[in-house]
């Protein structure tokens, strides 16, 4: 590339983030002066006019980056004057990941700096969280539109499915999923749920009475059989066997 437009360019990136600090502080006016006293910046145009200047630069595709007085660095992928936002990098910790076309990037993940990784679907102003991934290994996934995504799912290490239904906030657990195949079932508001029903290879267990005390009232087995009890919890006592062997 020639030096002279070279010089221009990095003069033109210069400019421009200057203005963008200046905006920042609020002491420039988002006016050119003298010659076009009515024409007013816009954040976006000078984001554009940076990067722009740097894509000037050079003409193969690289990562480049601008950072505000807040600390708050924004990166970009430029190649033949096509920049897009791929990455920001928050004050806090935080790293936002950016998929798509310019003007049409989609948050696709978050990065929390206590571990917590989330992942989004959705255009651009409607990702919607669908999925976090936390530190001990455990998944959570979600449905609902951005904003009232609500938990459907949570997947333990050990093997546990946890299944919830309800608005956001009130998701009550409906199920549990074991490793060995076994399912558990249960219903109540979030927060009270109650175990009411055991499905187990041979059969299933029923169950009644609030949550922590469920007690087991009969067993029904898959050959037609069935056992039922009475008592509190931890001490039911068999007091009927129909269908036995």
């Amino acid at each position: 590339m020639h030096a002279s437009a070279i010089m221009q360019a990095r003069e033109a990136l210069e400019v421009a983030n200057q203005r963008l600090f200046q905006m920042q502080h609020g002491s420039y006016s988002l006016r050119k002066r003298n010659r076009e006293p009515h024409y007013a910046y816009s954040r976006c145009e000078l984001e554009v006019a940076a990067c722009a200047a740097l894509v000037k630069l050079s003409q193969t595709t690289e990562l480049v980056h601008r950072e505000l007085p807040n600390g708050t660095k924004f990166f970009y992928e430029c190649a033949n004057g096509a920049e897009r936002r791929v990455r920001v990098e928050l004050a806090d910790g935080q790293k936002l990941f950016y998929e798509g076309d310019r003007d049409a990037e989609r948050v696709v993940r978050r990065e929390l700096p206590n571990g917590i990784n989330g992942f989004y679907e959705g255009a651009k102003g409607a990702e919607r969280g669908v999925r976090m991934e936390l530190p001990s290994g455990e998944k959570l996934f979600f449905e609902g539109v951005r904003g009232a995504e609500h938990i459907v799912r949570k997947e333990c290490v050990n093997g546990r499915k946890r299944f919830f239904e309800g608005v956001k906030g009130a998701e009550r657990k409906v199920r549990i999923e074991f490793p060995n195949g076994d399912k558990a079932f249960y219903v109540g508001e979030k927060g009270v749920e109650r175990l009411v029903r055991r499905e187990f290879s041979n059969g299933q267990d029923f169950y009644e009475g609030a949550r922590g005390a469920e007690r087991r009232i009969r067993v029904q087995f898959n050959n037609g059989a069935s056992l039922f009890y009475e008592g509190e919890k931890g001490v039911e006592r068999l007091v009927l066997e129909v269908g036995r062997r």
